[in-house]
């Protein structure tokens, strides 16, 4: 029986959908600035730090453990670089007591290697993770710019490392709009979830 849980991103994509909705329906992941605007299941932080409010539970770097008070149920990971997923509670001589991560480039590599091997999860639903190539910024789904040196190079990385996970879970992309550019298999959210429905 399947297992699967909605890892969002912060493309445009996501504002043509119920969030809320699929929230209801799905367990759920964001990242970063995601926990502003929307309460989900799991929030990795990786970049910056903030109030995270009411969030079930809470995944941060081990770097920022020295910094900020530990909130409950919350478990810091050590990112590791890495091609592929890693499968490994703790290494020797890291003094923190977590998951190790597979990093590559963009927050959800290490979410999506904690949900296939950590959270139980069989399959993953992408939605406004999108990583156009072309794009050498990132515009969020609210609007705001956010200057970053992406090159194709980083964007084809990252997703290597999904196509990686992909062949031990079932991993769909759901942005109707970069189906063809991902070799993943397509789930049309918007049909079920669109905010025009």
């Amino acid at each position: 029986m399947s297992n699967p849980v909605v890892v969002f991103g912060r493309s445009p994509f996501i504002n043509e959908l119920d969030i809320h909705a699929i929230m209801d329906d799905y367990p759920s992941i964001g990242h970063n600035h995601f926990g502003q605007h929307y309460d989900v299941d799991w929030l990795f932080f990786y970049d910056r730090w903030y109030d995270h409010g009411e969030h079930k539970k809470i995944f941060y770097p081990y770097w920022f453990a020295g910094n900020h008070p530990r909130p409950e149920n919350s478990w810091q990971y050590q990112p590791k670089k890495s091609p592929k997923p890693i499968d490994l509670y703790h290494q020797e001589g890291i003094e923190h007591n977590g998951p190790v991560l597979g990093f590559r480039y963009f927050s959800p590599s290490i979410s999506i290697n904690w949900a296939m091997t950590w959270g139980g999860f069989d399959t993953i639903y992408l939605v406004g993770i999108d990583n156009v190539e072309t794009d050498k910024q990132f515009t969020h789904h609210d609007g705001q710019d956010m200057p970053s040196c992406l090159t194709p190079q980083a964007h084809q990385a990252f997703k290597q490392f999904v196509y990686e996970c992909a062949k031990q879970v079932t991993i769909y992309q759901c942005n109707p709009a970069v189906k063809d550019s991902w070799e993943l298999p397509f789930l049309d959210f918007g049909a079920t979830y669109g905010k025009t429905q």
